[in-house]
């Protein structure tokens, strides 16, 4: 497993996110996965999913920077930076842990926290 796998789930679940793709997130999505947004709330998958569904929280765009992969086993841990466009702009830092059970990649953490000025 090369990074570009890892890197193909992250563009499948960003490309997801944008068209609020439910059924491709509740694939991706560990049924354990949690959520933290950078204003620390916490979501669990079920109320991610949602309030995406509602539309309560709608994405417009991802721009993504200086990302890489570390791989544990069967544990990869994406991070980097990235501007995110919902109702408002957010430059961030994020990580995304995705683990490997039964042969398949599932996501099951998201953190991000607001990109301090270097």
């Amino acid at each position: 497993m090369a990074d570009e796998e890892i890197l193909a789930l992250e563009k499948k679940r960003v490309d997801a996110i944008l068209a609020r793709d439910i059924a491709t997130l509740e694939d991706l999505f560990d049924d354990e996965m949690l959520y933290f947004h950078s204003s620390s709330r916490k979501e669990t998958k079920r109320s991610y999913l949602d309030t995406l569904k509602a539309g309560k929280s709608h994405y417009s765009a991802f721009d993504f920077s200086n990302v890489t992969v570390r791989r544990f086993g069967d544990c990869a841990i994406v991070s980097g930076d990235v501007i995110m466009t919902a109702s408002s702009r957010h430059d961030l830092r994020f990580t995304n842990v995705w683990s490997k059970a039964s042969g398949r990649w599932r996501n099951v953490h998201w953190a991000s926290a607001k990109r301090a000025k270097d």
